[in-house]
């Protein structure tokens, strides 16, 4: 039964399938990892999208750590996306918010708002770090995030010391 299971997640991500090799569960990881290293932008998003589905081990943390300075910014961009989605990776997705690619930097920044396991000594470091792009970034995506009460204060902050 494995070995059909690592034929069928090999089979998918062949096709260009990611997400229809996590039906095949853990073994998929090996797949997915090798695909994040293939020549063709397209198929290292979809693989560092279907990494972020899977459960955060080390060699998928390892894998879209690497994809987040990947030289697309699709891919880049996919990376953190999955970082945030496994609570893992908070430096790369700080990082990300002086990413040359707007879209990079404006997805790292929704990321770091949206997500809770991103705590406010996260964002206080990241205003603190980060160029004025970046921050701006973060502060337009911390006015408009979910957790908006816990982040007034730090958005106070933040005008105050800019």
């Amino acid at each position: 039964m494995l070995f059909r299971s690592v034929e069928g997640a090999l089979a998918q991500v062949g096709l260009g399938n990611m997400m229809g090799a996590l039906a095949f569960g853990d073994v998929a990881t090996t797949p997915l990892v090798r695909a994040l290293k293939e020549d063709i932008p397209t198929r290292r998003s979809a693989a560092a999208l279907a990494l972020g589905a899977m459960d955060a081990t080390e060699p998928v943390i390892e894998a879209l750590s690497t994809g987040a300075s990947d030289v697309a910014p699709d891919v880049r961009a996919s990376a953190l996306e999955s970082l945030g989605a496994l609570s893992a990776g908070e430096k790369y997705i700080v990082t990300g918010l002086d990413d040359a690619h707007l879209a990079v930097a404006r997805s790292a920044a929704e990321i770091l708002a949206h997500h809770p396991s991103f705590n406010v000594s996260i964002l206080k470091g990241a205003f603190k770090t980060r160029g004025a792009r970046g921050r701006s970034l973060l502060a337009e995506a911390l006015s408009m995030g979910p957790l908006l009460d816990v982040h007034v204060p730090l958005l106070r902050d933040a005008i105050l010391n800019d």
